[in-house]
């Protein structure tokens, strides 16, 4: 098929360039205004033989009409070509515009590549509207193809990072109605319903994490928000019980652990860590990894921690790119933990080994902070 259409484009394109040549030759014209001139002297002669112009006029006359022909040049004349010149273009024309335009593919095209739809084409990540032309492109191929689990599933965590807290629940929904029931995305999904509710832990919510922890039991981000929903239900004594049981189960999940601690310090009427390092962290973090952002109450300083915590598992887990490390690292030290900074930047190096520039952007982010350089 594509030859078929690269044949008739050559074809037009020849055809286009032939045309001045092949077409028919002109209707014999009216003779022009130089050919009427010349004929004016015998004219002028035969007026004056007559009587009918008098031969002081007659040299006038004829100084005008002399001076007519010089002012046209003959320019009315039509060029005559030699019709070899005419066959020979025309042949030229035919045989080399194929030959160019087969070679120049031949060099140029790579009709072996598979077709590129628009939702999966590279965008360059240094644009500043990167992510929204992804999301519209993602989008669009929701759009063709409304039951693509992999697309809903991708849009998601995006969705919350813009602060679309609505869309994020719907595409969250969609994704476990397609893929089936799943603890951590089921976990996620009350997150974002707590981000599309300033923070709160709603009714519907708190069913959500309850059921992450039928599909998980023990998933550390549904029981931390199923504690800070007893917390802000009012009941300070299941709330304390809750963060208490935690305490002992959370070995594997350190950056949890911190957050767990903290929000039992703050029960307890001590003083909670670094609430300073907290509220910083609050500004500089996208809201995908802070959903419930909303000042110093109900909490907030250790929802710090808990979406720093969030992140250092899901970038454990599941990887990231070199930003999404990046700000891993920076939070750890604005939340004053260089140690646990340190281990994310040897972490983040150990996983983005393959890529020059990620391993580039570490090492300036290492010595902008002051850490170990390699």
């Amino acid at each position: 098929m594509l030859w078929l259409i690269l044949a008739a484009m050559i074809c037009f394109a020849a055809l286009v360039a032939l045309w001045p040549l092949l077409r028919p030759k002109p209707r014999r014209r009216e003779p022009s205004d130089a050919a009427f001139f010349r004929t004016q002297p015998s004219e002028i002669e035969r007026d004056v033989e007559r009587g009918q112009l008098p031969a002081t006029e007659a040299g006038a006359a004829r100084a005008e009409v002399a001076r007519r022909l010089m002012a046209l040049g003959g320019r009315d004349e039509p060029r005559r070509v030699d019709p070899r010149l005419r066959r020979g273009a025309a042949i030229a024309i035919a045989v080399l515009i194929p030959v160019v335009v087969v070679a120049a593919y031949a060099v140029l095209g790579r009709p072996d590549l598979p077709d590129a739809p628009l939702a999966t084409r590279q965008i360059d990540e240094a644009a500043p509207d990167a992510v929204e032309v992804a999301v519209t492109r993602v989008e669009a191929e929701i759009t063709a193809s409304p039951d693509n689990a992999k697309a809903w599933s991708a849009l998601a965590p995006v969705y919350l990072r813009l602060g679309r807290y609505d869309d994020a629940v719907n595409a969250y929904r969609q994704a476990l109605r397609l893929r089936g029931e799943d603890g951590m995305m089921r976990a996620d999904l009350g997150e974002a319903e707590m981000a599309a509710a300033d923070g709160i832990v709603t009714a519907e919510a708190r069913a959500d994490f309850d059921r992450a922890l039928a599909d998980s039991p023990g998933l550390p981000m549904a029981r931390f928000y199923l504690a800070l929903a007893a917390e802000q239900g009012g009941d300070t004594a299941k709330a304390i019980e809750a963060y208490q049981s935690l305490l002992g189960e959370l070995g594997d999940h350190p950056q949890w652990l911190e957050v767990d601690k903290a929000r039992l310090a703050a029960l307890k009427g001590e003083t909670p860590p670094s609430p300073t390092a907290a509220a910083a962290v609050a500004q500089a973090t996208p809201v995908e990894d802070a959903p419930t952002a909303g000042g110093p109450d109900k909490g907030q300083q250790d929802m710090i921690r808990a979406m720093v915590a969030r992140l250092a598992d899901r970038l454990a887990d599941k990887g990231g790119d070199a930003d999404e490390w990046m700000r891993l690292i920076r939070s750890y030290v604005v939340l004053q933990e260089p140690e646990k900074a340190v281990a994310a930047l040897a972490s983040a190096r150990k996983a983005l080994m393959a890529d020059a520039s990620a391993a580039a952007k570490l090492d300036d982010l290492a010595r902008e902070l002051g850490l170990p350089q390699q």
